[in-house]
């Protein structure tokens, strides 16, 4: 590939209309808080995009997250 580009200028990916990354609070899948030094970065449909901020570390639930029936 090297030589098939060779010359070619680099063209950084553009991510796809309507899609957004933001980081995550891997333990409550809600927003990250700024401080939050284990955030992972997550990409969402803009409408599914998550509204809630995780809570402050030990004002949380008791650590076990609530079950929801997708189906």
């Amino acid at each position: 590939m090297k030589v098939a580009l060779e010359g070619m200028p680099e063209a950084p990916l553009q991510p796809p209309v309507g899609m957004v990354t933001v980081r995550i609070d891997p333990a409550t899948g809600l927003l990250a808080r700024p401080e939050a030094t284990d955030a992972i970065y997550e990409t969402f449909r803009e409408e599914y995009v998550p509204k809630q901020m995780a809570p402050l570390s030990g004002q949380g639930d008791s650590g076990t997250s609530p079950v929801i029936d997708l189906f």
